[in-house]
């Protein structure tokens, strides 16, 4: 395990241990408390560890760790699948159930994926890659975000749109900005030695206050179907999102917008009409 990677999993297992309350791990909880989180040495008897063996593990020390450690480490944190898995990547300790690593950012879109893109129309979709760069979209995708369809590549990315959004379209968008931050956090323990990626957090994530606060929260987890409204030409239109990785080629997933309403639907044929194509993603 490299110095970054120690480095990374030190920080994440601290703010697990400061979010796990005594209550939460069944420990008796004590009048004289300063901190609402865990101590060390509480969550080293709970993986049945040495409370000096866990300290070096927090502050990065090269030591050697197992899988059967880190899972009672993970049980003792009450860690999700996808912190779990999250954690594992960063140790450096393989398993069989764990999606694994790839750094492509060319990943070739597969025919069938290509077409479903297509005959989702009129509803939005979308091919991404786990740093969510748009390598795919169709028409009805390109008019609700022409500015991000229109980019020039690295700068079509998700999240570098996101970032450059005003304070009021950015307090609305809150709860879909931390879970893509959260989801970005698990898909780079698998990518961490990855230059591209350091450069999407240095110029985009840690320069946008609050996508900057998400991140430094070390939260973690698995894509989610949301409600996202958008603001078009003809007015705001509002999607349940569902997003979900391709069985031909797992580096890609695709994401799909279904207008909540009547009236969403309707907003969103009339921003077609009245959208010039072609406009979409080759």
């Amino acid at each position: 395990m490299d110095v970054s990677r120690r480095n990374e999993l030190g920080d994440f297992l601290r703010k697990c241990r400061a979010r796990r309350t005594p209550m939460d791990a069944g420990l008796p909880t004590g009048p004289r408390r300063k901190t609402p989180g865990l101590r060390r040495e509480e969550v080293a008897e709970l993986a049945g560890v040495g409370p000096t063996w866990y300290t070096w593990l927090e502050q990065g020390r090269p030591i050697n760790v197992s899988l059967r450690t880190l899972n009672a480490i993970a049980d003792a944190l009450g860690l999700t699948r996808p912190e779990r898995e999250h954690m594992f990547r960063l140790a450096g300790v393989t398993s069989s159930h764990l999606p694994g690593s790839d750094n492509r950012t060319d990943a070739e879109i597969p025919e069938v994926v290509r077409a479903l893109i297509t005959k989702i129309e009129p509803y939005p979709g979308c091919v991404y890659d786990p740093s969510y760069n748009v390598l795919l979209c169709n028409e009805a995708y390109a008019a609700c975000f022409p500015e991000l369809s229109s980019a020039n590549s690295p700068d079509r990315n998700i999240l570098r749109y996101l970032s450059q959004l005003n304070s009021t379209q950015s307090a609305a968008q809150e709860n879909l900005i931390r879970a893509m931050i959260g989801r970005f956090r698990s898909n780079y323990s698998a990518n961490i030695d990855n230059p591209s990626w350091h450069r999407l957090i240095e110029d985009v994530i840690v320069k946008n206050t609050q996508m900057k606060r998400y991140w430094e929260e070390q939260i973690v987890n698995d894509a989610a179907d949301s409600v996202d409204s958008v603001s078009t030409a003809v007015g705001e239109i509002t999607f349940t999102s569902a997003s979900f990785a391709t069985g031909t080629s797992p580096a890609l997933n695709v994401l799909v917008g279904v207008p909540r309403t009547n009236r969403d639907r309707a907003l969103l044929e009339e921003l077609l009409r009245a959208t010039p194509g072609p406009t979409a993603l080759p």
